[in-house]
């Protein structure tokens, strides 16, 4: 049976004004990217569930800045009924379908965009002087999507970070 990964998306909210996305892992964690809660490390971030308009506080528990990962918690109770956690995956073989989950400027509701692994490779990430694991997709990741999952099959097998909006696709 598929278990649909809308049911574990959240939307960290901050102090400035940002469409971020993220979603639940074992242990009543929240997974996203470091640069959405970067400016509220030490303070607070809100979160609230897919389809709902309920706010949660949620606590940055660590931060990867390197790897562009943080880990969220939330203390209440609430905001844990009826979400379940995405299990996360092995590394994806290059040509295996994968979808990326977001909420794109331009839209209310999840976008969803499939595509293939075109690459798996070592390299520095954008605000990071080392090199860690990198997976290419030709899915689309636009400005929002940041913190969403990456998913091949039922399970996650990255974090959509970072697009390149000035490469021109070639067919």
């Amino acid at each position: 049976m598929r278990q649909d990964p809308r049911a574990a998306l959240v939307y960290p909210e901050t102090n400035h004004l940002s469409l971020v996305f993220g979603f639940v892992i074992s242990g009543r964690r929240i997974l996203t990217n470091s640069h959405v809660v970067d400016d509220s490390y030490d303070t607070y971030v809100q979160v609230r569930k897919h389809g709902s308009s309920t706010k949660y506080e949620a606590i940055v528990e660590t931060v990867g800045f390197e790897c562009d990962l943080a880990i969220l918690g939330v203390d209440n109770e609430e905001f844990w009924e009826d979400v379940n956690s995405l299990e996360l995956g092995d590394i994806p073989s290059i040509y295996e379908d994968v979808s990326v989950l977001g909420y794109p400027r331009g839209g209310d509701t999840i976008c969803v965009t499939k595509g293939i692994v075109s690459r798996v490779e070592s390299g520095e990430y954008m605000n990071s002087s080392i090199e860690l694991l990198k997976i290419q997709t030709d899915a689309t990741i636009d400005y929002g999507n940041s913190g969403g999952p990456v998913v091949c099959g039922n399970k996650v097998v990255g974090v959509a970070f970072q697009g390149f909006p000035n490469l021109e696709k070639t067919e």
